[in-house]
């Protein structure tokens, strides 16, 4: 299994904003687990969404897994996490590459 983490820190005015995204590689197959982190006041709910948007899961906590099976080429591509708390959203996203077993 390949792993990633979003960190997303963000406090409205006197706080700034702190993000942490990478590529993860994997292969058809495999899971990726995808994992954000954000610290907010109040606590964001954070999202993960697919290459194509459509939403894989939504919590109101300070943390988000998923575990994302590559089962063919669509699900390559670009997950974005998004942290929003009623001030300005935040997201980071993460590039899932595909590679050749």
């Amino acid at each position: 299994m390949s792993y990633f983490s979003c960190f997303i820190y963000s406090r409205r005015n006197h706080y700034k904003h702190y993000f942490n995204s990478s590529v993860s590689k994997s292969w058809i197959g495999q899971t990726v687990r995808l994992n954000c982190v954000s610290n907010g006041a109040p606590t964001p709910p954070l999202s993960w969404y697919t290459p194509e948007g459509a939403n894989l899961k939504k919590v109101k906590a300070n943390q988000n897994t998923v575990d994302v099976k590559m089962n063919s080429d669509e699900d390559f591509g670009l997950y974005n996490c998004t942290a929003e708390n009623g001030f300005v959203p935040n997201s980071r996203t993460v590039r899932v590459l595909q590679i050749s077993r």
